[in-house]
């Protein structure tokens, strides 16, 4: 049962945010370099640390040329192309956007093809060329045509509907829209089906009845399900969907619904992950009050788990949603008996994943102290250190970079334990973001694998040639390409040049 509603929870979130995992990585293609971005000309400096743009595009051409990386290279070029666009450049981020279909074409996966193709296509409307966005989407249209998997064809359809509908073709989108909500009628699962259906709806908030009339559709095959497990997703699915069109109301009449169902699954781990869920729906649809009443019956719910590693996990779930509903007073109670559970385990290999989540719950609780003395008791020193640079990074948020470079300085110390080339690459990016970028390359050079070196540095170069621009309409914080460098930022940009 635990098992099912966590593959079906995990489909959930696959199919509902197939965007996301465009924002995992920043890995750039090494070869790629169109002449209209880098070649010299007689006004122009030549060297590559000269200029921020200059610097990124560089930095981008030194990763590994290999299909396996082509996702990751065609997604740091979009950050790129973003960065250009906030600094009001857009015909070079075209230019760099037009690098970035070329390099997305050689991705070998389908669905990570139309997903980089989509993306990219909204950047090429951000940057005004619609025709050309378009043009974009055409490919990743074809593309998802030849795949498969009617479940992965269909969510390769939403997710082309999605940037169909950012771009500006409503019309087209709609019938993307069909297409997949027709693919999905194929699909055998009737949880999957439902979750699927109520997906499509929510690709396009704006189209009104016709996404009403699918999620109409999501709830009646939802309706059929007999698994109480796979019945709750189904409508958590749909509640979601609801509330992300708009249906505020409907979404929290479904949530209410969900929670007759959830009460009918036998095992505890199963429920209480679906009353947190249900209350995850209710905090977004804004009733935080009935959302910390649902979380407090999932504390009592997870008291019956047996097995420590997962009660320690779910509990410190129902924490961080605690903090989300603004109540950290009962998060910190929670997280406190989550930490006396996870003592419990007796497995090492068991410890790992539900003391990193309570150590992250604390950290978001602002008890970034008692997040810390969690962190020594994890003993696989690759999960210790990451768990460390995300504490780091919640620091980092909080406006806390002084000590965001100490947790920083104790991920790196745990990390020379282990040949980590990823654990390493991260926490070099990471102590660029707080300001230590001298350091970032130090760590950066210690990685020997080739390619995750060229990435660690790419990424601190990013961090070195963007800025944050808050001077927009809506309050709306966006990232930016640096006008120049200064002279100090200038000698770093060549550090990290000569690094490579």
């Amino acid at each position: 049962m635990t098992q099912r509603l966590r593959t079906v929870r995990f489909a959930t979130l696959t199919v509902l945010c197939p965007l996301l995992s465009l924002l995992q990585t920043s890995r750039l293609q090494a070869d790629e370099k169109p002449v209209s971005i880098l070649a010299v000309t007689p006004n122009e400096e030549a060297n590559p640390w000269d200029t921020p743009t200059r610097l990124s595009l560089f930095m981008a051409q030194k990763i590994e040329r290999a299909p396996e990386r082509a996702f990751e290279r065609a997604s740091t070029l979009r950050f790129i192309a973003l960065a250009q666009i906030g600094a009001g450049d857009k015909e070079q981020a075209l230019a760099t956007l037009k690098q970035a279909v070329g390099v997305a074409q050689q991705i070998e996966r389908g669905f990570g093809k139309v997903l980089a193709l989509s993306s990219v296509a909204t950047f090429q409307a951000r940057a005004e060329d619609k025709e050309q966005a378009l043009a974009t989407l055409k490919q990743a249209k074809v593309v998802a045509q030849q795949i498969e998997s009617v479940s992965i064809k269909a969510a390769a359809l939403r997710s082309i509907a999605s940037a169909q509908d950012k771009v500006g073709d409503k019309e087209q989108a709609l019938a993307t829209v069909k297409q997949a909500v027709a693919v999905a009628q194929q699909i055998e699962s009737a949880s999957l089906k439902s979750i699927t259906l109520s997906s499509m709806a929510s690709a396009l908030p704006k189209v009104g009845e016709q996404a009403l009339a699918m999620l109409k559709q999501a709830v009646e095959v939802a309706q059929k399900i007999e698994d109480a497990s796979g019945k709750a997703s189904a409508l958590i699915s749909i509640a979601f969907a609801q509330d992300k069109v708009g249906d505020k109301e409907q979404a929290l009449a479904t949530a209410n619904q969900t929670v007759e169902v959830a009460q009918r699954i036998e095992d505890a781990s199963g429920k209480a992950m679906a009353l947190l869920t249900i209350a995850s729906v209710r905090i977004k649809a804004g009733d935080k009050e009935a959302a910390l009443a649902m979380l407090k019956q999932a504390v009592e719910v997870a008291q019956q788990i047996e097995r420590a590693s997962i009660k320690a996990f779910t509990l410190s779930s129902i924490a961080t949603n605690q903090i989300r509903a603004g109540d950290k007073k009962q998060a910190l109670a929670t997280l406190n008996q989550a930490v006396e559970v996870a003592q419990r385990i007796e497995i090492a290999a068991l410890k790992g994943l539900p003391l990193t989540s309570i150590a992250l719950a604390l950290a978001r609780a602002e008890d970034v102290k008692q997040a810390l003395n969690v962190v020594q008791k994890i003993e696989d020193a690759s999960r210790k250190a990451s768990t460390l640079r995300f504490i780091a990074l919640a620091q980092i948020g909080a406006g806390d970079k002084e000590q965001a470079l100490g947790t920083l300085n104790q991920a790196v110390e745990v990390a020379r334990q282990i040949e980590s080339a990823s654990v390493l690459s991260g926490i070099a990016s990471a102590l660029a973001k707080a300001g230590g970028f001298r350091q970032a390359v130090e760590v950066a050079q210690q990685i020997e694998d080739a390619s995750f070196k060229a990435i660690a540095l790419g990424k601190i170069a990013m961090t070195l040639a963007t800025k944050l621009n808050r001077e927009v309409p809506n309050g709306h914080v966006v990232m930016r390409m640096k006008n120049s460098f200064t002279p100090k930022e200038k000698q770093l940009a060549r550090q990290l040049v000569e690094a490579t």
